[in-house]
C-alpha cells in the first residue's frame, strides 16, 4: 500500500513541475517566440505584397 508520506511528495512534485511549466511557458519563452511569429509573419505579408 502507498504510504500517506510518499503521497504527498508525489503530488508536491507535480505542482511544483506545474508552477514551473506554467512560469516558464509566461516568461521569457513567450516573449521569443512572439518575437518569431511576428517577424515570420511580416516576412510573410512582404512577400505578399510584391
Amino acid at each position: 500500500m502507498i504510504s500517506l508520506r510518499y503521497h504527498v511528495v508525489t503530488l508536491a512534485a507535480v505542482f511544483l513541475a506545474l508552477a514551473l511549466g506554467v512560469l516558464l511557458g509566461s516568461g521569457g519563452v513567450s516573449d521569443r517566440l512572439l518575437s518569431a511569429v511576428t517577424a515570420r509573419a511580416t516576412t510573410s505579408a512582404a512577400r505578399c505584397r510584391r
